[in-house]
């Protein structure tokens, strides 16, 4: 996995968020749904381990315990793997550690389920005012131990609605939600700086609890 994902990184000069798979945890002695982030020079810049397990993967792996943000040349990344999407206050959490981009990464069962994490996946950009990419896995199904249903999900860069030109939310997403494909988006980080500063809603900085304040 880390020879395969930072042989990539450093091939093609980029960054890459590497899907998540089970690790062998050697602090806790158990295993993690444990995605990495990798550096141009193939260097690992941190990782993230699943805190919401699916419950095909209860016994089979213990959830995460910390959330934290990873520095990158190019911002501050959060990582939301699978149903860890479904929880604004884990793009909050996000959020107050100064995240920049979340990136969303999923195995979906059937179209519903990839549906949902999609869309929560716009609201986290939407109420967090930052850029996101949710990426897929799709097709035969040959993980779960449940249910056998294929994978699908669209693949997309997201960002606050007022910075998309259709006013959807999406910069550039895939043609359909059961096709690879290879989409790129540039993101303007000035333009997002300027929308928390001047946005006349600001979620990232006006909030009331009320008693629960």
């Amino acid at each position: 996995y880390l020879d395969t994902f930072g042989g990539l990184a450093r091939e093609y000069g980029m960054v890459v968020v590497g899907g998540s798979t089970y690790l062998y945890d050697e602090e806790s002695s158990a295993l993690r749904n444990r995605a990495f982030v990798f550096d141009v020079d193939g260097m690992v810049l941190g990782y993230q381990d699943k805190l919401n397990l699916a419950p095909d993967e209860q016994g089979l792996a213990l959830p995460g315990t910390d959330l934290r943000v990873i520095d990158t040349r190019h911002g501050r990344l959060g990582l939301l793997i699978g149903r860890d999407a479904l929880y604004p206050e884990l793009g909050r959490l996000l959020a107050i550690q100064d995240a920049d981009i979340f990136v969303g990464i999923a195995a979906s069962p059937g179209t519903a389920q990839a549906a949902i994490v999609r869309s929560a996946m716009s609201l986290r950009a939407e109420e967090n005012q930052v850029f996101a990419a949710v990426s897929f896995m799709l097709g035969p199904n040959h993980l779960s131990r449940g249910t056998q249903e294929e994978f699908f999900g669209q693949s997309a860069v997201l960002a606050p609605i007022s910075l998309t030109s259709k006013g959807d939310g999406i910069l550039i997403q895939a043609g359909t939600n059961r096709t690879e494909a290879l989409i790129a988006a540039e993101v303007d980080r000035s333009a997002l700086q300027q929308l928390r500063e001047t946005s006349r809603f600001r979620p990232r900085g006006e909030i009331n609890l009320g008693s629960l304040g």
